[in-house]
């Protein structure tokens, strides 16, 4: 996996190579019934156009 293309602006984290890239060998971002930006953690989220576990 090209880490490189994950970029990270979490500098004082222990995974973060100190030039906005990720380093760790697998990353997690929840939560997975998420229908907005607001109930996530990725910054990139973006909702598909037919969620089902969304009201």
């Amino acid at each position: 996996m090209d880490n490189h293309k994950i970029t990270c602006d979490a500098h004082n984290c222990h995974y973060n190579d100190g030039k906005d890239h990720c380093t760790a060998a697998a990353i997690e971002v929840g939560t997975h019934q998420a229908c907005c930006c607001d109930e996530t953690r990725c910054a990139t989220f973006t909702l598909e156009s037919e969620c089902k576990d969304c009201k």
